[in-house]
This record gives structure tokens, sequence and C-alpha cells, in this order.
């Protein structure tokens, strides 16, 4: 049900604008991803709705790696929506933010209904022990802007350069008394 207002299409009034669709969900929304939030013309409002496929309970974790190298992440990015998803930016923050970098630049890339794309970040352990970070994805999901991923990692130790002799026992002096 819609009034009719100071426009000919429901939502379009600025008199009477439409806040739900026939579902209760909020309406309008930027759909498209154009940066601009206007109704569809059917009776539910088209959506993206990011999700992060292979991720086992809200974190992904790096392999153990030594401090002084680097190894890469892959986290996969859906959208389980019906509109085009927009992933505005993405950022690493936390404690350990500085061991976690993302490879490339995923701002702005769109991701059709269905599909999915990946985001790809390197863990440079700065230091040995446990290290936590969080991505953080800005999108033009209603429902999960931003949608946070905590990241993983262990430095371990750094490679000695020297390697010691291996232990060894030699004998120079031996008297055998047979008293």
């Amino acid at each position: 049900v819609f009034i009719l207002g100071a426009g000919s299409e429901p939502g379009i009034g600025e008199e009477f604008p439409v806040e739900a669709d026939q579902r209760g969900m909020p309406r309008p929304i930027d759909g498209d991803g154009d940066g601009e939030e206007r109704c569809d013309i059917g009776a539910f409002e088209a959506a993206p709705d990011i999700s992060l496929p292979g991720v086992v309970g809200d974190s992904a974790g790096a392999a153990i790696t030594r401090v002084g190298e680097c190894t890469q992440l892959r986290v996969r990015v859906a959208n389980e929506g019906d509109a085009v998803l927009l992933i505005d930016r993405v950022e690493i923050v936390g404690r350990s933010a500085g061991d976690f970098t993302v490879v490339g630049n995923p701002n702005g890339q769109e991701v059709l209904p269905g599909r999915s794309t990946e985001i790809t970040l390197r863990f440079c352990p700065g230091s040995t022990g446990n290290r936590t970070a969080t991505l953080v994805i800005y999108s033009n999901d209603p429902f999960d802007d931003p949608l946070e991923l905590k990241l993983t990692g262990t430095g371990r130790a750094a490679k000695r350069e020297e390697t010691p002799d291996p232990a060894s026992m030699s004998l120079s002096y031996l008297v055998i008394d047979p008293a």
C-alpha cells in the first residue's frame, strides 16, 4: 500500500516517501552501486548481500611464517544478493595491523549477483608469536556494512644465518693400566 504524493510513482514524492518494501526491508537503497539511493519498481527492494564463503566462524588464518618472510592469504568475497555489490574500500585495523597488507586495490570493484571475487592479503610478521588484526570491508550492502573478518597468523623465529657445528667428541690421551 502506498500513498501518491507529489510524485507520480511510489517513493518519489517528498511528502510520502516509501520507507519499506513488501517484506518490511528498508527502502530505498543503492541497489546498483551508483551512489544514489532510489526505489526499485518491484514489490521488494533489490539489494546486494556480501558474504565470505569458505570462512569458518569469523576468522581467517595465515600459515605459520618466519619473521622476515611473507605468506599470502586469500579471502573470497561473494554477492548472494540480487543487486550489484560495490566494494567501497577495505582496510586492516587492530593490534597487529602492520603485519597484514592488502595486495592490489579492490576499492571500487563491482561484484555481480551470484558472483565472487578474491581479496589477497600478505602476512609478514614483524615479531614472533600470535598476531591478530581485522579486515574491514566497506560496501553498499545495506545490512552488513562494514563487514569485519578477524585475521590471525603466527610469527616464527627467523632462520639462523650461521649453523653451529654438530656436537662431537674426541680423545687425545689414553692410558690403560692393567693393575
